[in-house]
């Protein structure tokens, strides 16, 4: 017979452990220890995901928690629970061993474990976290994590723990996140169909002087914003254009923002339209030597810290894990000083269908997350292009706007238009378009990590 391990009886014990040890102290606020170890540039990639796909459990259910990650490495699990108390889950007494294989999935508690993790008042949103290492944490060591089945942490045992973690180098560790909710009873699940979001980006106007002035990309933003409120059912639509696009404001739009007000089955279209670039890979994960960015208002170049890397990007993108996430990119990595090309720096010499998040999306999906789509503008060496009339926009989004109005986008004539029904039908009209007016190539790629399985247009 297993025992069975309540969340509320884990926060009692908590308090318990703090009274002996640690009578001053208040608990520890969960939330800033959360964001005090997010690592948005890891040379690895975790995941945690729990039994219950909206990851919601009513008061005496009981919860599974299944851990992946794509490097070898030490694995730490904690949790937060409503009532602003930390426990370690994995390591513990039953599953003592925490170095683990890459690809191997580790589940908590796992066969075989004499207990069980039970919902138990309080109630709310709590927070499973897991922390990969290539060597030991030396702060969760100290805290002999496998003589119980969950070990309560302090306030002291957390700030040591993050202390440790922002001194290391940032490809030595990597960590990844979920909300959960504990609620009273069934009756008191979310119900009803997912919600619609969106965060529109576009930027024509750059702080730095380097940065190529573009026409049409903020026009871009609006547009799209617009079409998705009116003709996609998206009701709560973020709109940055120019200054308002700073890398703080997309940065707290997407990756602040979206996770908080969304629940897992909700639908979320990112778009983005200006200036790309690229520089060199700082952590080993790309092949080719380069990180690819997008460049935010007040990007300057030669400093990637102040671009969105893709390695940055992905990690937002984990954020999301559970919701269909429809993303467009109308932007390119090159260009100079082109006329109405859309990316700065020099032609990168990789033909390939992408090289902003191709790589990291499929690493999300080897760990289990799904339900992504990209759109992108153009292949790797290839540019991006705006339309030579301002009332127009750049060709990718001017096509992909006026395909809500094409009955013949509809390829399935099921009344709704897909994001693969509606690039399958702008791609050969876009690649025309610029061939004729540029004499250049720009074919738009499809990153399909969800089945045809987001709608733009219910």
């Amino acid at each position: 017979m297993k025992s069975r391990l309540v969340w509320g009886v884990l926060a009692l014990s908590v308090s318990a452990t703090c009274a002996r040890h640690c009578p001053a102290q208040a608990p520890p606020d969960k939330w800033f220890v959360v964001e005090s170890t997010v690592n948005a540039e890891p040379s690895f990639m975790l995941r945690v995901d729990v039994d219950k796909p909206d990851r919601v459990y009513a008061v005496g259910e009981t919860m599974t928690v299944r851990v992946r990650s794509e490097r070898d490495c030490y694995l730490y699990l904690l949790y937060y629970s409503a009532g602003d108390r930390v426990g370690a889950l994995f390591p513990n007494r039953f599953q003592q061993n925490n170095f683990i294989r890459a690809g191997q999935l580790v589940s908590v508690p796992g066969a075989g474990a004499g207990f069980q993790f039970t919902a138990r008042p309080p109630c709310g949103q709590e927070v499973l976290q897991v922390v990969g290492t290539l060597k030991p944490i030396d702060a969760l060591q100290a805290q002999k994590l496998t003589e119980g089945a969950v070990t309560p942490l302090s306030e002291d045992n957390l700030k040591d723990m993050v202390v440790e973690l922002r001194k290391a180098e940032p490809e030595r560790w990597a960590e990844a996140r979920i909300q959960i909710t504990t609620v009273p009873g069934e009756g008191d699940r979310p119900t009803g169909a997912g919600k619609r979001y969106a965060v529109c980006v576009g930027i024509s106007e750059y702080s730095h002087d380097r940065v190529p002035t573009l026409k049409v990309s903020h026009l871009d933003a609006q547009r799209m914003a617009a079409a998705l409120k009116d003709q996609c059912g998206v009701a709560d639509v973020t709109l940055l254009s120019n200054a308002e696009a700073t890398r703080e404001a997309v940065e707290k739009a997407i990756f602040r923002e979206l996770p908080a007000k969304t629940r897992p089955g909700d639908t979320v279209f990112l778009f983005f339209s200006g200036h790309g670039g690229r520089t060199a890979d700082t952590n080993g994960d790309e092949a080719d030597g380069y990180d690819e960015y997008l460049v935010p208002h007040d990007g300057v170049l030669g400093r990637p810290e102040t671009m969105i890397l893709d390695d940055t990007f992905a990690r937002w993108i984990r954020e999301l894990d559970g919701r269909r996430v429809a993303i467009i990119l109308d932007n390119c990595y090159s260009g100079g000083a082109s006329k109405g090309a859309k990316g700065v720096g020099s032609m990168p010499a990789r033909s390939g269908p992408l090289d902003f998040f191709d790589g990291e999306l499929a690493r999300t999906k080897d760990l289990g997350q799904r339900g992504t789509m990209v759109i992108a503008a153009c292949q790797a060496n290839q540019i991006a292009w705006e339309m030579p009339t301002a009332d127009q926009g750049s060709v990718l989004t001017y096509n992909l706007l006026r395909s809500l109005a094409q009955p013949a986008a509809d390829a399935n004539r099921d009344g709704k238009f897909s994001l693969g029904e509606v690039f399958r039908f702008v791609r050969g009209p876009v690649a025309e378009y610029v061939r004729q007016t540029f004499s250049a190539e720009q074919t738009p790629v499809l990153l399909d990590n969800a089945n045809d399985g987001i709608l733009l247009r219910p």
